[in-house]
């Protein structure tokens, strides 16, 4: 039910906090203190699902929260990044994670943690974002995109370009 809705958010994960899934939540609280529209997906399942569902209820961002559980269907986790304005992906944990490419695929720009492992390949404002590990400055970026969905497009144009692989 996201006709019309602009700053669609997208993670795609294991739902663990340390993937800093807590840092998204606590980000988003600034945006929608910002009085920002938007609406976050969350697609996985994990250990951490209902803590997750809890702190988005404590932050006061749960009715801006999708939480899908776990998708086997390739069309429906399709038709999500499609979807989707930007992906979100602040985990440091991971390597270079499979979900930054399926967003390039689907001409979807992330944000990730300047650093990071998934940060290798992205050149800030170019084919992707770059952020700090800390909730002001995710927060910042998602601010100045919604401001700017010219730039999330762009981006997201230039991610398939450089980085979506066969």
């Amino acid at each position: 039910n996201l006709e019309g809705q602009k700053n669609v958010f997208l993670f795609v994960g294991r739902m663990a906090m340390y993937k800093n899934i807590g840092l998204i939540a606590e980000a988003l609280k600034i945006v929608k203190e910002n009085n920002k529209d938007f609406k976050m997906i969350f697609v996985g399942g994990g250990f951490d699902l209902e803590k997750i569902k809890a702190i988005a209820k404590e932050l006061g961002i749960y009715d801006n929260c999708i939480f899908t559980g776990s998708i086997a269907d390739r069309t429906y986790l399709q038709a999500l990044y499609l979807r989707s304005d930007l992906f979100l992906f602040p985990s440091t944990f991971d390597t270079a994670g499979i979900c930054i490419f399926e967003a390039a695929a689907h001409k979807v720009a992330s944000v990730v943690v300047k650093g990071s492992c998934s940060a290798e390949e992205v050149v800030d404002k170019e084919n992707g974002f770059l952020c700090e590990l800390n909730k002001e400055s995710l927060a910042n970026v998602l601010l100045e995109l919604i401001s700017s969905p010219e730039l999330m497009k762009k981006a997201g144009d230039n991610a398939y370009k450089t980085l979506y692989r066969t």
